[in-house]
């Protein structure tokens, strides 16, 4: 076990041995406690073992925090390469029982790990009637163990909750907008950089993306193509802490994460607005001009004293690909900064769905086949499947037409199935609006039978005179 301290930056072996050995030893419990009565000996000295693994880890890091998905292991937050091959089989039993993340604390006991390791060696179909796991083990009393599994009835409350948006917005994006255009002005001015009210505006979208994972996307779907470098800060920022928290990134980090995605396009407002708002290519000096706003970003946040490190880095190398393709040329940097890889993959899908003076909004769902085909040679693999499978296959603020020839707006990406999302349906099959717009949870639709919607093909809004962010956008 390493005695490293849980600030420094642990390299990508040292967090494999970690989990590899926590794994292991993980494994061997659930395997002799489903064996092994449990007083016998070979049961108590795994549990043992384990236990005696998690003080060292502990002693080094304060917690044990592991996520899975999609057969891929994160470790502290850090995705770990190959660690959840080396596991296959211990990582498809836990996601089978809709086990996405796992916190163990100091002071667990024998008992807490036993029983723990029991209740996972139970059919999915039994802990799924027990209310899910997490409801399981805290009825046996464990304490120091939390896991975040999806069930039927979890998604079921949570979409009772779906119209309590926690505070958030419209007002609270523009407050958003109005902090990053204070600093751009800083900025031209050659004034200092105050990022205090970005720091504030961003905590409390932090604590908001926390209680409502999806408020956030839904405030993404703004757009202003007058001020769009503006509003695309702000949407960056919106579908970065959405992604970073559904990856299961903490309040910290998050925080750091969404400042420095707000600011990834500050060294833009120094690019001329005839390169910007230009409608034909650029020539080959405009091209090298707006290619510099990273490095002019990057050299405007290094500067800032009160300013993490980090939000440099991103702003040079959000448009740095993980093949080393793209720009700025860096060739001492191995592999772009996690937070820069994020961030590339929310800044091509808002770039991609935003009006540009040479060509038309991309739609949604093809915004992310466009990211899903980058993933394989430019995008972060794992980051990007994971955007896509967060944002659905018709993302929120999508407009569809459905199997019964009327036509509806997304409002909430579909859980347990990607096709299925929740709708709002606003046209009939006559193109005429309801008076009464309806909402469709698509997938509960199906599971109950009986009338059963179904969605075609996404279509450009504008083509059926519909404005999603009508119904998509809380007001205040």
């Amino acid at each position: 076990m390493h005695n490293v301290n849980m600030k420094q930056e642990l390299s990508t072996s040292q967090l494999f041995e970690i989990g590899e050995t926590f794994l292991q030893k993980f494994n061997s419990v659930i395997k002799h406690s489903n064996f092994y009565p449990e007083n016998h000996p070979i049961l108590v000295e795994s549990i043992s073992n384990f236990k005696q693994y998690l003080k060292e880890i502990f002693q080094s890091f304060g917690r044990l925090h592991i996520n899975i998905y999609e057969g891929e292991v994160y470790l502290f937050n850090r995705f770990v390469p190959d660690l959840g091959k080396s596991f296959e089989k211990l990582v498809s039993f836990l996601e089978t029982r809709k086990v996405n993340e796992i916190s163990i604390l100091p002071g667990i006991t024998e008992r807490e790990i036993y029983d723990f390791a029991k209740s996972l060696t139970e059919k999915p179909e039994n802990i799924e009637k027990a209310g899910g796991l997490q409801t399981r083990i805290s009825n046996l009393g464990i304490t120091h163990i939390s896991v975040t599994s999806s069930s039927p009835k979890k998604e079921e409350e949570r979409e009772e909750e779906d119209n309590d948006f926690f505070g958030i917005s419209e007002e609270t994006y523009i407050q958003a907008v109005t902090v990053i255009k204070k600093i751009a002005f800083q900025y031209l001015s050659g004034m200092p950089l105050d990022v205090r009210e970005a720091r504030q505006v961003v905590d409390n979208l932090v604590e908001k993306v926390l209680q409502n994972p999806d408020a956030l996307i839904r405030l993404s779907i703004l757009k202003n193509y007058d001020e769009d470098t503006y509003y695309h800060s702000v949407n960056v920022m919106l579908l970065s802490l959405t992604l970073g928290a559904s990856l299961g990134l903490e309040k910290p980090i998050l925080s750091a994460l969404g400042l420095a995605s707000l600011l990834h396009d500050l060294g833009k407002v120094k690019i001329p607005q005839e390169i910007i708002k230009k409608a034909t290519s650029l020539t080959r000096d405009e091209w090298e001009m707006m290619k510099k706003h990273t490095v002019f970003g990057a050299q405007a946040l290094l500067l800032s004293p009160n300013l993490n490190k980090i939000c440099a880095v991103v702003a040079l190398e959000h448009h740095l690909n993980v093949d080393k393709t793209g720009y700025p040329s860096l060739p001492l940097v191995k592999k772009p900064h996690i937070f820069s890889r994020l961030v590339q993959i929310t800044d091509v899908y808002d770039a991609l769905t935003s009006q540009r003076p040479y060509r038309k909004p991309t739609l949604p769902d093809n915004a992310l086949r466009l990211i899903f085909v980058q993933s394989k040679t430019k995008l972060d693999p794992v980051l990007a499947k994971q955007f896509v499978r967060l944002m659905g296959i018709y993302p929120v603020g999508s407009v569809v037409k459905l199997n019964t020839q009327e036509y509806a707006v997304v409002v909430k990406p579909g859980k347990d199935d990607i096709t299925r999302p929740i709708v709002f349906v606003l046209l009939n099959e006559h193109m005429q609006k309801y008076e009464q717009p309806f909402r469709v949870n698509l997938l509960e639709e199906a599971r109950k039978g009986g009338k059963r919607h179904s969605i075609l093909e996404a279509v450009d809004p504008a083509k059926v005179g519909i404005d999603p962010k009508e119904y998509v956008v809380p007001h205040e």
